[in-house]
């Protein structure tokens, strides 16, 4: 059964904050007890902080990089060869294929075309659809890019970069304010 509305954003992720914590530990933190010789965590070590700080440290540093890249156009390399993460846009402009048929690539106005539909029977029974222009950008369409092109790392093409809700929607905001001094790079 497919997922229907905000259900279809949502993704299992297989490997969470608390996995990096666990590591973090291991690799930073353990230490051998002499008394039973066995490794434990060193609570006395100055890299030892708490799960809750950890997980703040985390937010506040995926906050700062996604802020530099919606409001200073910044484009995040990824460590380790990983790729390279920013946004792009590009016009999207109606072609026509091999057979003749118009493609047209521009996202569909459903409120537009519903008032539309509403309004005039014909349409609903041509199926016509109302198309945005994006007039407040001059026709480009943003979107987030997750390129891997220059990563060392097998298996490029099984990776990919999903932006979440509020990182989506605050792009959708920068683009229709009108007071916007953000251009982003053309693809």
């Amino acid at each position: 059964m497919k997922r229907r509305g905000k259900q279809s954003e949502k993704h299992k992720a297989h490997i969470k904050s608390l996995d990096f914590y666990k590591y973090y530990r291991n690799l930073y933190l353990k230490a051998l007890n002499k008394e039973t010789n066995k490794e434990q965590i060193n609570k006395n070590s100055q890299y030892y902080v708490e799960y809750s700080l950890f997980n703040k440290i985390i937010d506040e540093f995926n906050l700062a990089i996604r802020d530099e890249i919606l409001y200073e156009t910044f484009d995040f390399n990824i460590p380790y060869r990983m790729g390279i993460l920013g946004i792009r846009k590009r016009k999207l402009t109606p072609w026509f294929n091999a057979e003749g048929k118009l493609i047209n690539p521009l996202p569909i106005d459903w409120k537009a075309t519903n008032d539309l539909w509403d309004a005039d029977e014909k349409a609903r029974n041509e199926k016509k659809l109302v198309r945005h222009y994006n007039k407040h950008t001059n026709g480009y369409v943003a979107k987030w890019f997750f390129s891997t092109r220059k990563a060392t790392f097998k298996w490029k093409s099984a990776y990919a970069f999903i932006p979440c809700r509020t990182a989506k929607v605050e792009l959708g905001k920068i683009l229709t304010d009108p007071n916007n001094k953000v251009d982003y790079y053309v693809q």
